[in-house]
């Protein structure tokens, strides 16, 4: 059975991941939750965890260390077993800048040699790029720093999904995507899987847990 990895760290990646994972029922999905704060990475994993949408859920949102490098050298100890004990087929990210992602990419493709690395749409990045991406630090301190922090595997993309670890791309709108994406195997997210009883229970619960109600919207045609 083939297994799927899902590193989450927003909530465009979690709508977009669940319905994925729906998508691909079937094989093994597990979610790995990577949210940027302990608040929000109490949502996920209460919400994650009361769905059946994936088959298993990897937080890190306990013990939260305060300093950044020792928090993601332990996430980093943590995912070196997960690896090896799940042997991904594939792993998915809304976000290929994080040294999780990469780093997952990087021991699994040592374990099986052959791992597609994806990149989830992101949003606006996705098609216009980010407006630090000329900048020297960006392109050069950032990553140099990384790579002696963490290791030579670490890849800094220039445009969030174009990393050496990702092979395929899923977007909304595949044909606008950015220039340099299009370097990449690019395909469009299904639409059908939205609309699904699984997917729609998914969301309620996601609106719920933000103390929101779908009677707000019952009259509404289009929300931006």
């Amino acid at each position: 059975m083939k297994t799927n990895f899902y590193f989450i760290s927003s909530p465009l990646h979690l709508i977009f991941s669940a319905g994925l994972s729906l998508e691909n029922n079937g094989q093994r999905n597990i979610a790995i939750l990577v949210p940027q704060t302990l608040e929000q990475a109490k949502v996920y994993h209460t919400l994650v965890g009361q769905s059946s949408v994936f088959d298993e859920v990897v937080s890190f949102h306990e013990n939260w260390l305060n300093s950044k490098v020792k928090e993601r050298k332990k996430r980093i100890r943590c995912l070196y077993e997960l690896v090896r004990k799940e042997k991904p087929g594939r792993i998915f990210t809304g976000n290929d800048r994080r040294i999780e992602f990469q780093y997952a990419c990087s021991e699994a493709r040592k374990v099986s040699g052959s791992v597609e690395g994806v990149y989830i749409d992101e949003g606006m990045a996705t098609y216009l790029g980010h407006k630090s991406e000329n900048k020297i630090q960006h392109k050069y301190i950032d990553p140099f720093f990384k790579k002696v922090v963490y290791g030579c595997w670490f890849d800094n993309p220039v445009v969030i999904g174009v990393s050496k670890w990702v092979d395929s791309v899923y977007a909304a709108f595949p044909e606008a995507v950015h220039p340099l994406l299009k370097h990449k195997h690019v395909q469009g997210i299904s639409r059908d899987i939205f609309s699904s009883k699984e997917f729609l229970s998914f969301s309620q619960g996601l609106l719920s847990s933000k103390k929101v109600s779908l009677e707000q919207f019952k009259n509404t045609k289009c929300l931006l």
